[in-house]
């Protein structure tokens, strides 16, 4: 699936997430990007669900240059950032194929089939992720689901 506008919610394909199932998103940052950010959501709405999974990739926004940004939102409220600024993988208008796995204890983020991080589960226990919401200076070409 190719998304042209953004940002957009797309529903998990197959029934929400569970322990294994992955999700893969393929895009490019645009020439210019400042940040972009993928959310999980355990709901409809990137403005009212709650965040399983918050994961923004800061080129240069606010104080923050080449960082990895992980977070979640429960009951309306953001926790504490974790903050990854070694190895920054993204370049601008340069395409990237992350991979979102599901496991019993985190989450696991991968690029070009390399390991970036994992996220601890911060919602428990895990809740069901019914979409996905990306946002920011980024093309999406495809979103699939295994």
């Amino acid at each position: 699936m190719y998304l042209q506008t953004l940002p957009t919610v797309t529903q998990v394909k197959g029934g929400p997430l569970s322990p294994g199932r992955k999700v893969f998103i393929y895009g490019k940052p645009t020439a210019d990007a400042a940040r972009f950010n993928v959310n999980l959501l355990v709901g409809d709405e990137f403005a009212t669900s709650d965040l399983a999974l918050h994961f923004d990739v800061r080129f240069d926004f606010g104080t923050c240059q080449n960082m990895l940004v992980f977070n979640h939102r429960n009951e309306g409220k953001f926790g504490d950032e974790e903050r990854i600024t070694d190895n920054f993988p993204f370049v601008r208008d340069q395409r990237f194929e992350l991979t979102l796995i599901l496991k019993e204890d985190c989450y696991e983020i991968w690029n070009m089939g390399e390991f970036l991080s994992s996220f601890p589960h911060r919602i428990l226990p895990p809740v069901p992720v019914q979409n996905v919401h990306i946002r920011g200076d980024v093309v999406i070409e495809k979103i699939f689901y295994e």
